[in-house]
């Protein structure tokens, strides 16, 4: 950490920066009023070996050979209670407690997690875990970074990320969460004076309880350098939307880090007067202490159970203290700040929670019903409920409801309605004549609301009084989700500011959520017509065929799993028959065969089995041939066509397949003829293929041979049918 005398590099960096833009102002992350409060708590990382406070009872600390602990920087990591120097960065972990009243319900959480580390990007993900449960990825939605010259090293930078953990603490409650994973600088032994250094994370978990105090409740982040020396004495942000009653109490809570116990000059500041309390004095308030309303406090479950005293917690400050002098009866407004005059620190954030007098609007619902019943579908009518309660100790004035309509919704005319909490009763369209108007360009319902409500202005509703609206809009979607969100604005009858409300369609989710309805395509088969008759009764959808039964054309009379009706499918293929016999059950239609799996042709190979199925002309598919003899017998009257590999009708005069009884080829060669009637006076071949005038002379490659071709033709055309039957040997020897 820092020496009160500026070291050489720090002189160079205050000429080098007279003034270093921040690295993250101070800014809203959350603000509510809840009847309940808000818990902080969190826990270092590291341990100090140079500090004035020793590890806690049942906690090891192996300082021994450790060197440069003189300074004020921590010098290990502390893995649950034992911290030495095998332990990394990103194995380190502490345990804090969160401590909550019975009936709390947890509204809002976030993590934080910040060091310093080699390398300018942050780290975006730390681990949180609930002792004895599971543990879970916070990943961070907002991350700061300081540049590496305020480290004192080249390669350093420090970092805060922060992530929403609402849903996950939410679900485990009170109890032992432990944070790991961190990434930071090693600390153990290291030959660079490190000089300022810190690794640690804090939890902020907003709750609400029936019966407390309304408060108002805010969460301000950012990644400020304080630092006099550079010009940076101090941070502040401006707090709004409360109004302090008779009988308040205020707290404030600060996580700082790089406060040191050594050095001091630095101050917690409301409204620009220093606060203060037992442990944390008014020119040393970040002390490297963890403390609560002036005590010095740690968790019962925590591991390591730190004291909190000033120095026990390696340059990490989390304190929260009153600060109801610092307020008066009737303010709106408050500064929440600190400053330093010799001391370097760094802003994490600020935690404020003050009574205030205020309507409230939490139980804020918005419902809605079919009137049509079953499925929603295009057409219906659907009625809208919306209804809240102030819950506040103020009545509201100037109370309006506005609802902008989605595109898929259009209002159904003259159908807005007060139920009560106003002038109850219906209300037309048109502005200015009654509470509500419907204003069709921008698509929004306005309502004003409460005792004393007009034409013109919205009303008062009394504390613990309800109010309901309704009103119906047509289903104008065809298909898809339609979300809808009631607005409702009001301040406080005491003074206190305008306040937005959002209407909450789901109370069993955290937050508010819209109100969505889901557009069906259908609720029964008949709103489904051809070419899809049927409704899912699980999707809602219209969907084709579910049997044979529909689908009566008698082109296509078989259901595909698709819906679709075709000639054949998986559970039809006898609707193949011919030449077409295979039912390809993708398209749903009679093919000669089917191509593999992976639908790729090349990957059919012509094989002892049989044809092979080979991509034709125009990505056609057939079963391929080489021989007559894979297209029939001897007397089938069909051939194989050499040239496409596809078996086709006819016949050859010699060398293949021939004709059956009663006909001839018109071929008297081994070219493809075909099948004519034999003449009357019996001039047929005979069974070895020779004319009838005993010319039968057997050429190389004939059956004798061994090559199953025929015999030799007339000596006129002896040369081409010799040529022919080689190619037909050449191709039975290379395929067959």
């Amino acid at each position: 950490m820092r020496s009160p005398k500026l070291r050489p590099q720090t002189l160079v960096f205050a000429l080098m920066l007279a003034a270093v833009p921040a690295a993250g102002a101070p800014t809203l992350r959350y603000q509510a009023d809840l009847r309940g409060d808000v818990a902080v708590f969190g826990s270092t990382l590291a341990f100090d070996c140079g500090a004035s406070v020793p590890a806690p009872a049942g906690a090891i600390a192996s300082c021994a050979g450790q060197t440069n602990i003189a300074d004020t920087a921590p010098d290990l990591y502390w893995r649950d209670a034992i911290a030495d120097s095998s332990i990394t960065p990103t194995q380190a972990r502490t345990s804090a407690t969160l401590e909550l009243p019975d009936g709390a319900v947890i509204k809002y959480a976030r993590l934080y997690w910040s060091a310093i580390k080699p390398g300018a990007a942050p780290d975006s993900t730390a681990t949180l875990d609930w002792f004895g449960g599971p543990q879970v990825e916070i990943t961070a939605d907002k991350s700061w970074v300081i540049p590496a010259q305020l480290t004192q090293h080249p390669d350093w930078y420090y970092y805060q990320s922060t992530g929403d953990a609402t849903d996950f603490v939410a679900e485990w409650g009170a109890g032992d969460f432990r944070v790991t994973d961190v990434e930071a600088i090693p600390l153990a032994n290291t030959t660079y004076d490190i000089d300022r250094g810190f690794s640690a994370w804090t939890l902020v978990v907003f709750y609400e309880l029936d019966g407390d105090d309304l408060r108002n409740l805010a969460l301000f982040d950012g990644f400020e350098w304080v630092d006099p020396g550079l010009g940076q004495p101090a941070v502040s942000v401006d707090l709004t939307g409360f109004l302090v009653p008779d009988g308040f109490t205020a707290k404030m809570a600060a996580f700082m880090y790089e406060g040191d116990f050594k050095y001091t000059g630095d101050r917690f500041l409301v409204n620009g007067t220093p606060v203060t309390n037992g442990v944390n004095p008014v020119d040393n308030f970040f002390n490297s202490s963890r403390t609560y309303l002036g005590t010095p406090v740690s968790g019962a479950l925590d591991v390591p159970r730190l004291s909190g005293q000033p120095d026990s917690m390696a340059g990490y400050d989390l304190d929260t203290i009153d600060v109801t002098s610092a307020l008066q009866v009737g303010d709106t407004s408050a500064t929440v700040g600190a400053d330093s005059s010799l001391d370097i620190f760094m802003l994490g954030g600020f935690v404020t929670s003050i009574t205030s007098l205020s309507p409230n609007f939490g139980a804020f619902t918005k419902t809605v019903v079919d009137e049509n019943g079953g499925a929603v579908l295009p057409g219906d009518i659907l009625e809208y409920t919306i209804t809240f309660t102030n819950s506040g100790n103020d009545p509201s004035v100037r109370t309006v409801l506005t609802d902008q309509l989605d595109p898929g919704l259009t209002l159904v005319p003259g159908s807005i309605r007060i139920v009560s909490g106003g002038a109850a009763g219906a209300k037309t369209d048109a502005a200015g004549d009654d509470e509500a108007e419907y204003v069709a360009s921008t698509r929004t319902i306005t309502v004003r609301l409460g005792a004393g409500a007009d034409a013109t202005h919205g009303g008062s509703v009394a504390v613990g009084a309800s109010a309901e609206v309704r009103f119906r809009a047509t289903v104008a979607a065809q298909t898809g989700a339609i979300p809808n969100t009631a607005v409702l604005k009001a301040s406080g009858q005491s003074g206190g500011s305008e306040k937005t409300y959002r209407s909450d369609g789901d109370a069993t989710a955290l937050g508010e959520q819209p109100t969505i309805i889901v557009v069906n395509e259908c609720q029964s088969d008949a709103n489904c017509p051809a070419p899809r008759p049927h409704c899912d009764p699980d999707t809602h959808t219209c969907i084709g065929c579910r049997t044979d039964a529909d689908c009566p054309e008698p082109a296509r009379p078989a259901c595909q799993p698709s819906g679709a009706c075709g000639e054949c499918s998986t559970t039809n293929a006898t609707l193949c028959v011919g030449e077409e016999p295979v039912c390809d059950a993708r398209s749903g239609t009679c093919v000669l065969c089917t191509l593999g799996q992976d639908g790729d042709a090349s990957a059919c190979v012509h094989d002892a089995d049989g044809p092979s199925c080979v991509a034709g002309p125009n990505n056609t598919v057939h079963c391929g041939c080489f021989d007559d003899s894979e297209c029939g017998d001897a007397a089938s009257a069909r051939v194989c066509d050499y040239t496409d590999q596809v078996c086709i009708s006819g016949c050859r005069g010699e060398g293949g397949n021939g004709c059956p009884d009663g006909e001839v080829c018109s071929s008297t060669d081994t070219t493809i003829g075909t099948c004519v009637p034999a003449p009357a006076d019996g001039g047929v071949q005979d069974d070895g293929g020779a004319t009838p005038d005993g010319g039968g002379t057997v050429l190389p490659g004939s059956p004798s041979s061994g090559c199953g071709c025929a015999a030799a033709p007339p000596a006129g055309s002896l040369l081409a049918a010799l040529g022919a039957l080689l190619a037909v040997c050449w191709r039975r020897r290379r395929h067959g």
